[in-house]
Parts: C-alpha cells; sequence; structure tokens
C-alpha cells in the first residue's frame, strides 16, 4: 500500500454524542480490542462527517485480546447496505487499549483483505474507505483509502460538541499537543475550523440579541 500526498486536507468529523458512544463501546473495561463501523457523508472535497455507528457485538466476535480482533463478515454486509443509498464512506474503526495511536502491521493486513470488498460493493468510482483506531484517552487517527488501496491519510478528527476538539498528528507520527491560547499555533489550528452563527431571535435577525 502506498502513501499519497494530497493538497488538500483532509478531516474526519463527528459530534460529541457520537464520539461518547463510540468510546464507551470501544472500552468496556475489559482491557481488549473492539470494533465499530462509522457510516460518512462526504460534505466537501475533503471532509467526512460521521452520520451513524453500527457497533459490532462483543459476543459475536471471534477473538478478542488486547491487541487482535477478529468479527464477522455481517456487520461489513450490514455496513454496505446501510451505505449503499446515500453512497456513504465506510471507515472501520477499532480500539487499542494500551494506547498507541499507530497502525499496527496487522491492522495494514486486515485494511488489504477487508476494504477490496467495499470498493467492490460500490459502483462509484470516486468513493473513498477507510480506517480508524481510537485510544483510551479518546483520541481517533484515521485513513483513507482509494480504490488502488492507496492510503490518503486524514490530517485531523474533529469532535463538535460543548468544546472543539482536534487530533492531529505530526510529521513525527504524534499526536499534535494541544495549542496555549492565542499562540500562533493556536492560529494555525483554527484555520481547519469552520465557524457559523445560527439566527434564534423571534424578530427576524441572523444573530442572537
Amino acid at each position: 500500500m502506498n502513501t499519497v500526498n494530497h493538497d488538500s486536507y483532509f478531516r474526519l468529523a463527528l459530534s460529541e454524542n457520537h464520539h461518547n458512544m463510540l468510546h464507551k463501546h470501544l472500552f468496556p473495561g475489559v482491557g481488549l480490542e473492539a470494533a465499530a463501523i462509522l457510516l460518512c457523508s462526504q460534505s466537501s472535497a475533503s471532509r467526512y462527517l460521521v452520520k451513524d455507528i453500527l457497533l459490532v457485538d462483543y459476543s459475536e466476535c471471534r477473538t478478542r485480546t488486547n491487541d487482535f480482533i477478529s468479527w464477522p463478515g455481517t456487520y461489513i454486509e450490514n455496513a454496505i447496505d446501510a451505505a449503499e443509498t446515500n453512497n456513504l464512506s465506510i471507515v472501520l474503526v477499532h480500539s487499542h487499549p494500551g494506547g498507541t495511536l499507530v497502525f499496527s502491521d496487522m491492522d495494514d493486513d486486515s485494511d488489504r483483505e477487508v476494504l477490496p470488498a467495499l470498493f467492490e460493493a460500490n459502483e462509484s468510482l470516486d468513493t473513498l474507505h477507510g480506517s480508524a483506531i481510537m485510544t483510551p484517552d479518546g483520541a481517533i487517527r484515521a485513513r483513507f483509502y482509494n480504490r488502488r488501496l492507496d492510503i490518503i491519510p486524514v490530517n485531523a478528527v474533529h469532535c463538535a460538541g460543548d468544546n472543539l476538539i482536534q487530533w492531529k498528528m505530526t510529521e513525527f507520527d504524534s499526536l499534535q499537543p494541544h495549542p496555549m491560547a492565542f499562540s500562533a499555533q493556536m492560529g494555525k489550528d483554527l484555520k481547519s475550523f469552520t465557524a457559523c452563527i445560527v439566527g434564534v431571535s423571534g424578530t427576524g435577525s441572523i444573530i442572537v440579541e
């Protein structure tokens, strides 16, 4: 698998509710890997939004250890069916209980085995599918693939709720720390966010009065 360098800044976004649901399922407190499937819509050329989550039942997994999981193909079939109507991207996510936010060789092998089936089931040549990992602290790292199974790294994962959280990898393959307030790095990070104002006024004003 080759890594493709894009000029575009690829992002994966999810809500706080989806993040909480995912974290609760992937880390039930037993120290074993767990899995889920994200169904994502493409909101712009390089931004993907989690629309729904399919949780893989623990009891249906053939194997679960602290660094490996094997789960039934029926979940892949269900995800393909759910994604077909709206041409959604499928992202396979699992936990890394040990806390390492790095894709392992086993993760690479699993993607090579499973991803072709996702592309075969989708007629669109432009649809991307991918994989992701989550660590106990809630951090997420993701990557997309094209039909040639070239890796398209996701530059940042955003979580929107009461707070805006961003997980972004550095060039040294480590998680970028949250920047200090009003620092130059904070200014750079804010460029990857989009803000909008929603009117709630009964007078017709577009802003809160």
